[in-house]
């Protein structure tokens, strides 16, 4: 599992009355990556969670997100992705 944010929301409560979103850094961590090791640990990922402008943006660009399956939390975009595999 992948959970990457945008730094200056790290520690903030985001909501829009339905849905609320707390970024903490016990989940997502306190150090930050460039693009491309995000965009690395995405590729090795089966489950990812973005929160941010930057951070939906990558998986946006790199193919991982589609743009209109971003939810939108008081203005702020928060995307997951699932992939599955497996043998038969």
């Amino acid at each position: 599992m992948v959970a990457v944010c945008d730094e200056d929301l790290v520690g903030e409560v985001i909501s829009d009355g339905e849905f609320s979103l707390t970024i903490r850094e016990s989940f997502y961590g306190s150090e930050s990556f460039c693009e491309e090791r995000v965009l690395e640990a995405l590729k090795g990922a089966s489950i990812c969670n973005l929160v941010g402008e930057q951070s939906v943006g990558v998986g946006i660009k790199e193919g991982f997100i589609r743009d209109d399956m971003v939810l939108e939390v008081d203005g702020v975009p928060h995307a997951q992705m699932v992939t599955f595999s497996g043998s038969k």
